[in-house]
């Protein structure tokens, strides 16, 4: 992952927000290895571990983590869906890559990591389709919950639980 350090600005940064006087963030990511230039990035929000890597799958990773972990009692319920589709399509995309190298490639290391990356996604998956968010999808009825505290908590109670499920491979 690219390192972050903050920096006075000496002048104004308009593409990024940011105006002379102000503290922000910068990096570099390196997309051609160590000793390539690479590119800088300016920011005047801390970035997110999407953005600070330059691996496609990684990034992709990352920010549907991100996504999972932004989830709201508000949300949830509608964004799952989505979020537990992009994380398929990112399975099949390794799985696609796995099945178009040649056979002896297949069992080689890069063959196993991809093969890893798209079962851990369909698990990852699965595990976010599991949890029951049927409750979210209603409103509050006094008569099933002690007290509309105990159903916000309810409500938060099964945010932290998909927020609690991550990517498990490599």
């Amino acid at each position: 992952m690219a390192r972050v350090s903050t920096q006075k600005a000496r002048k104004d940064y308009p593409d990024q927000g940011i105006v002379k006087g102000d503290t922000y963030y910068k990096w570099t990511l390196r997309p051609g290895g160590r000793y390539s230039k690479g590119v800088l990035y300016r920011s005047a929000r801390l970035p997110r571990p999407s953005q600070l890597t330059s691996n496609a799958f990684r990034s992709s990773l990352y920010s549907l983590q991100e996504q999972v972990d932004d989830l709201t009692t508000e949300n949830a319920h509608t964004d799952r869906e989505g979020i537990v589709e992009e994380i398929r399509a990112l399975g099949e995309d390794q799985r696609e890559k796995f099945d178009n190298m040649p056979e002896g490639l297949q069992q080689g290391d890069t063959g196993q990591l991809l093969e890893g990356r798209a079962d851990a996604c369909g698990e990852w998956a699965d595990e976010l389709e599991g949890i029951d968010l049927s409750e979210l999808e209603q409103d509050y009825r006094p008569e099933d919950h002690d007290s509309e505290e105990a159903w916000e908590e309810l409500k938060q109670e099964k945010v932290d639980e998909l927020q609690g499920i991550e990517y498990n491979g490599d």
